[in-house]
């Protein structure tokens, strides 16, 4: 029995509501702004996660402690390996004094202005 790889997620990429790493620069939504499930996509700046975390001099572990997460759980929410449920992103901020807004963005399709002439 062997083991299946997820690719991992890179600077830029998008973690799906499915937990798929989604390349950064082609999300694959449908109109509105939602996933191929038609979830609202929506994702977590982990880089104002960990920099939070390390202005404050807490490792990973002081982190999952504070918010009260599992170690692992968070390890893999900095690591980009899975996607983080909302609850556990929810007590993260909390521990981190930040708010949700400034935390997670929305994939929101912007449409082209119509032409003049059409």
């Amino acid at each position: 029995m062997g083991f299946r790889y997820k690719k991992m997620a890179a600077k830029g990429d998008v973690m799906t509501a499915a937990g798929s790493v989604v390349d950064g620069r082609s999300r694959e939504r449908d109109s509105g702004g939602r996933d191929e499930r038609g979830l609202m996509a929506w994702s977590v700046n982990v880089d104002l996660l960990d920099r939070e975390r390390v202005l404050r001099g807490w490792t990973q572990r002081q982190l999952a402690l504070s918010a009260r997460v599992d170690p692992g759980t968070l390890s893999d929410l900095l690591g980009r390996r899975r996607r983080p449920k909302f609850g556990t992103v929810q007590a993260v901020c909390t521990a981190l004094n930040l708010t949700l807004a400034e935390v997670i963005s929305f994939a929101v399709d912007v449409k082209p202005e119509r032409s003049a002439a059409s």
